[in-house]
């Protein structure tokens, strides 16, 4: 039986949420949320040091590499149990190394299909995305639409273009078509993992 994962990236604010979890469902597929999986913990430790918003950025960044950790801990489980997966995250860092699906595999100790779900909204839907969402973490760029569109802009995963799939409509149902349109041609079984 096959297994592959399906990941779904993209600034904060992007839509890897809502499409993620519909894809979960419709695929019927485990769904790993990054900040469902850390988010209370990471608030409850801003609470507690009373972390405010000039030291929130740095806090979080402190803090990413065991959050992330976490996500791909339980996501690689489940591969490793023979379960295809649907997981949603930022990954700003590992969209920027080529080499990461590659250091995924030899973390799992196996090879799985990947496909990433970039998702790339066009920058005014963007911003009414984020500004929408209204998240504590997203204040310090709402007020500054120039700030903004440099920390938001969407970024080129370098990743091997055959497992990208480039999300840029903003649309759900557009960018759904997209992607059940991509798990077809590469073949992925659904309902056997």
């Amino acid at each position: 039986m096959e297994r592959f994962l399906i990941v779904v990236a993209g600034k904060a604010g992007s839509g890897k949420t809502t499409l993620s979890k519909k894809l979960a469902a419709l695929l019927g597929l485990p769904y790993f949320d990054y900040d469902t999986l850390v988010q209370p913990f990471l608030e409850a430790i801003e609470h507690k040091y009373g972390i405010g918003d000039d030291g929130r950025n740095r806090f979080y960044r402190s803090w990413r590499s065991a959050s992330y950790r976490t996500l791909w801990d339980v996501v690689l489980e489940n591969i490793r149990l023979g379960r295809s997966a649907v997981m949603s995250a930022p990954l700003s860092e590992e969209l920027r190394d080529a080499d990461w699906p590659e250091k995924l595999f030899a973390k799992s100790r196996t090879r799985f299909p990947i496909l990433l779900c970039y998702m790339a909204p066009p920058p005014d839907m963007h911003y009414t995305m984020v500004a929408r969402r209204a998240s504590k973490r997203d204040s310090d760029v709402l007020g500054d639409r120039k700030k903004f569109d440099a920390q938001y802009a969407a970024q080129k995963p370098a990743w091997d273009k055959n497992c990208v799939l480039l999300l840029d409509s903003g649309d759900i149902d557009t960018n759904m078509k997209l992607v059940l349109q991509a798990i077809e041609e590469r073949n992925f079984k659904i309902g056997e993992s």
